[in-house]
């Protein structure tokens, strides 16, 4: 069914160089640095990056995420990847190899990408802007109330609030386990939301299970970093069932990757 719904879409760094090993004999490198899963700019958008690292290698070569949230890799002439370094597994979705093919998709949802199934609402601020802005204020105050002191920076930070009610126990914190799962939050706040990586919100995205052609992506909100969590993110809107949760995000807006 689609629906249309918010897309979180964060950032890794890698480290140091990886190497995908296509065909056996062929290494595509991906440089160290650090990459949202996908990005309009190419250079920032891991999927491009990798897409140019095996380009030499296959032929009408394609990489994209389908409307079902899965990763395809494809080409008119069969490729093979015969390894995959494993930085890169669970943000591909994709196991340690895969076998000569001219379509391969992953098994599992990135986990460096989040989907509701629902539009996120803001607080604080209306739809289509990137938050509110908030200066840091000190306020002294006399025993007495009689004299009040405030003191603030000039500089403004833009923050942003999103709520998501009555989302599905398979997207908030499929099974449970305190490390999440490729595709839920929970895996989603301790891969970018704790760890203070980047993040963009994608409003208002086509989204459908049953539909494998690439997604059509808006134009996003961000980058943002979550300097605010709430450790009790998580709640039933409805006693006595975990089937559903409301779920809130908060970041505020940072500089570009450079």
């Amino acid at each position: 069914m689609s629906v249309s719904s918010s897309w979180f879409v964060g950032a890794v760094t890698l480290d140091a160089a990886v190497t995908i090993v296509v065909d056996t004999v062929n290494d595509a490198v991906i440089a160290a640095g650090t990459y949202y899963l996908y990005d309009d700019t190419d250079a920032l958008s891991l999927l491009d990056v990798i897409l140019a690292a095996v380009a030499p290698f296959m032929t009408d070569e394609a990489i994209y995420i389908g409307q079902d949230r899965k990763i395809r890799v494809t080409a008119s002439v069969a490729f093979a990847w015969t390894t995959i370094p494993s930085e890169l597994q669970a943000i591909l979705g994709l196991g340690a190899s895969f076998t000569s093919t001219t379509s391969e998709t992953a098994s599992a949802v990135s986990t460096l990408l989040w989907s509701p199934a629902y539009c996120a609402t803001p607080v604080g601020h209306p739809a289509g802007v990137s938050g509110y802005s908030e200066r840091q204020r000190v306020v002294t105050e006399s025993p007495s109330g009689l004299t009040i002191r405030t003191t603030t920076n000039g500089t403004a930070k833009t923050r942003t609030k999103l709520l998501v009610h009555y989302v599905i126990r398979e997207r908030a914190w499929a099974d449970g386990v305190d490390g999440g799962s490729p595709g839920d939050l929970r895996r989603f706040w301790l891969d970018v939301l704790e760890v203070g990586a980047r993040w963009k919100h994608y409003p208002e995205v086509t989204e459908d299970d049953a539909v494998a052609t690439a997604v059509s992506w808006t134009t996003p909100f961000g980058p943002y970093k979550s300097t605010q969590l709430r450790p009790d993110w998580w709640s039933r809107p409805i006693s006595a069932t975990d089937a559903f949760s409301d779920v809130e995000l908060a970041g505020t807006l940072t500089a570009e990757i450079t």
